[in-house]
C-alpha cells in the first residue's frame, strides 16, 4: 500500500501516476481504490499555508481508512482471483463441479 502516501502529496498528479500504474497492469485495483479513498486533490493546499499541522492529521484521517479500504479491496478481489477461499469452484475435466 505505498501507492497511499502518493495521494497524501497535494494535487492530481500522483493519482494520475497511480492510475497510469493501474492501467499498465504495474499496480492492481485495491491500490486506484485506496489512492481514490485518500486523495485530498488540491482541498489541502490551502491548509499548509494556514495550519500545516491541522493539514498532517487530516492527511492521517484520510489515510486509514484508505488503507483499511485497500486492504480489504485486495482480500476481496485481487485473493478471489488467485483462487484463495470465497472464489467459485472450478469445473473439474468431467465438466462437473468439484464439491
Amino acid at each position: 500500500m505505498l501507492l497511499v502516501g502518493a495521494a497524501l502529496v497535494p494535487g492530481g498528479g500522483p493519482q494520475i501516476m497511480v492510475t497510469a500504474l493501474y492501467l499498465s497492469g504495474a499496480a492492481p485495483l485495491s491500490a486506484q481504490l485506496a489512492d481514490t479513498i485518500a486523495s485530498d486533490g488540491d482541498a489541502l493546499l490551502p491548509a499548509i499555508a494556514v495550519a500545516a499541522k491541522a493539514d498532517l492529521v487530516a492527511c492521517l484521517c484520510s489515510a486509514v481508512p484508505a488503507l483499511i479500504g485497500g486492504y480489504g479491496g485486495y482480500a476481496a478481489v485481487e485473493a478471489g482471483r488467485r483462487g484463495h477461499a470465497g472464489s467459485p469452484p472450478t469445473p473439474s475435466a468431467g465438466g462437473t463441479p468439484i464439491r
